[in-house]
């Protein structure tokens, strides 16, 4: 349906910030470059856009949509309909087909050249299923220029009528990541080290590199199928420079601990999740559980139904567990949440007393996977997650030595995942 929008254009005010931070959380949304109002209830398909919202800096340009309805833009439902972005200029044209995952690129006079993720910039937060996301893309290398007018509108299931962007922008702000650790902070790095990368020699060194540069005191690991495997090679990716220091590890169905520190193993009852109590130096303790839910579907799928009823059984496990020790155990749940449909399973963790740690990329991004191959169809989305319960929350950092200067940008390929780290303070 055509329709005629509200665009306000904000150009030269020092009153608004440019920066966005892709982490699926909207604060900094707070004023645009430009707002587009939409009807509600003019759309084919549950895509029924409200409110769209443009920011841009050198690089990016970013989209902020509100729709009607709760919706994962990566799969849904066929009835779910389509949602297309079209960025144009006299160049040729961008078009970014959510549902069918597809990005391409035609020239004025060619044939459409399929895009890879990558080479366009793109990801869009958050990964789960919402009314609002906030989508990123990098027109650039396509010959776009920021400071010349670019068309966007949107097709499919809901039109918007083609609008244009005309705003220079201002710089990135470099926010480099340190991976120094505050003094007495206790630090958990996470990895899906996928199809078993432990054991696989083209790849552990890499991975044992990752865990030197991390500094952490507890590692979490998922995708380690064979038990024997993983062990049998899991003492030659640490290097605790003493030769008599031994890596202490726990494995359950592919997710395992592994840790300098006293570890015992806790039965969760998890199909995918290994636990542990872990003593440290000064004697306090805390539980960390490693987990791997579900993958993939949509809100309201099997399996994100399966991912629901993972985490009801972890919570109901926890709490049972500390039920037994005067003041209960700190518990840190971190690992590959495949939270790909609702948001649910992580709901259910708040509402039991767990807080969310964010974790962020140098290049204000939490997106903690991405797919090797260029033909990957899914782009990259956030899918590793910490939270815990009865700690000192310090600070959430996800790796990406691509981004890290003076560091073998080849380290973070060891897996499709990055490694994300968690900082606490154990009271």
């Amino acid at each position: 349906m055509r329709f005629f929008p509200l665009l306000i254009v904000f150009f030269g005010l020092p009153s608004y910030s440019n920066e966005v931070v892709m982490d699926g959380r909207f604060d900094d949304w707070k004023t645009s470059e430009i707002q587009i109002v939409d009807p509600q209830g003019d759309a084919s398909g549950k895509f029924d856009v409200l409110n769209m919202k443009v920011k841009t800096n050198q690089k990016y340009v970013y989209l902020r949509l509100e729709l009607k309805n709760k919706l994962n833009l990566q799969n849904g439902n066929a009835e779910d309909g389509d949602f297309i972005i079209y960025f144009s200029n006299p160049k040729g044209t961008i078009k970014v087909d959510l549902r069918n995952r597809l990005a391409e690129f035609t020239g004025n006079k060619g044939e459409p050249r399929r895009l890879s993720w990558k080479e366009l910039g793109f990801t869009s937060l958050p990964t789960y299923a919402s009314k609002t996301h906030e989508l990123r893309i990098d027109p650039s290398p396509l010959g776009f220029g920021l400071a010349s007018p670019i068309n966007v509108k949107v097709d499919g299931s809901d039109k918007v009528d083609q609008f244009e962007i005309r705003c220079s922008g201002k710089g990135l702000s470099k926010k480099p990541i340190s991976l120094v650790k505050e003094k007495g902070a206790l630090r958990i790095a996470n990895l899906n080290t996928l199809r078993q990368g432990i054991a696989d020699p083209k790849r552990r060194e890499s991975i044992k590199r990752l865990l030197e540069l991390s500094q952490a005191d507890v590692f979490a690991f998922q995708e380690e199928w064979k038990e024997d495997l993983f062990r049998e090679n899991v003492g030659k990716v640490f290097s605790f420079g003493d030769s008599n220091k031994s890596v202490n590890v726990h494995w359950n169905n592919g997710c395992a601990i592994a840790t300098q520190y006293k570890l015992t193993p806790v039965d969760i009852g998890l199909e995918r999740g290994a636990a542990g109590y872990i003593e440290l130096a000064d004697g306090k303790g805390l539980m960390v559980v490693s987990v791997h839910f579900k993958c993939c579907g949509y809100a309201g799928s099997s399996e994100d139904q399966k991912r629901i009823d993972t985490v009801k059984q972890l919570a109901r496990r926890i709490g049972d567990f500390n039920k037994a020790i005067p003041g209960g155990l700190p518990v840190v749940v971190i690992g590959d949440y495949n939270l790909v449909g609702s948001r649910d399973p992580l709901t259910h963790l708040e509402r039991k007393g767990f807080q969310e740690l964010v974790c962020l990329k140098d290049d204000l991004t939490a997106t903690t996977w991405r797919g090797l191959a260029e033909t990957e169809s899914f782009w990259p989305g956030r899918l590793d997650i910490v939270v815990s319960k009865g700690l000192t929350p310090l600070r959430g950092q996800v790796f990406d030595s691509s981004l890290q200067p003076n560091v073998d940008t080849s380290l973070s390929l060891a897996s499709d995942h990055f490694m994300v780290m968690g900082d606490f303070r154990v009271e």
